[in-house]
């Protein structure tokens, strides 16, 4: 049997900064990114993102209430903890509003793809009492056909 037994790493307010301090980095590379419309990049960054911010969640968690935290906590730790905490509100906020603007802009560019096919795919569905079924010429490819019994 094989098992893996987790490990039990206590966990210190300089696993937080550390966190926190490559989180900033990763969201500095991602919004240039961004702001070149670079997708492979974004999508390169999307699961350590997603890791990060899971272990940011941790660790915060670990580390117990914020009373706890700054009891706890060196006078420069605490410094260094609300200067990265600005430092990732001021990525965070372009990096939220860049995300959305380039997902509402591809969404658009889909949305214009669609209406085009369905424009180019127009419905001709015709009914006729004596089962004539006229056809344009060229629309053959895109004629349907259906039998109403009720006529």
């Amino acid at each position: 049997m094989n098992a893996i037994t987790p490990t039990t790493k206590t966990v210190t307010l300089q696993d937080l900064i550390w966190v926190c301090s490559t989180l900033c980095d990763l969201l500095e590379i991602e919004n240039q990114a961004l702001t070149k419309h670079d997708t492979s990049i974004v999508r390169e960054l999307a699961e350590n993102k997603g890791a990060l911010t899971k272990l940011y969640e941790q660790t915060y968690i670990s580390l117990g209430s914020d009373k706890d935290i700054k009891e706890k906590a060196l006078p420069e730790e605490l410094a260094s903890l609300q200067e990265l905490g600005q430092r990732l509100n001021t990525l965070m906020v372009p990096n939220a509003l860049m995300l959305k603007a380039e997902i509402e802009a591809r969404k658009r560019v889909m949305d214009v793809f669609v209406n085009a096919a369905k424009k180019q795919n127009e419905n001709t569905l015709n009914y006729s009492k004596k089962g004539y079924f006229p056809v344009a010429a060229g629309a053959k490819e895109h004629a349907a056909l259906a039998y109403n019994h009720t006529l």
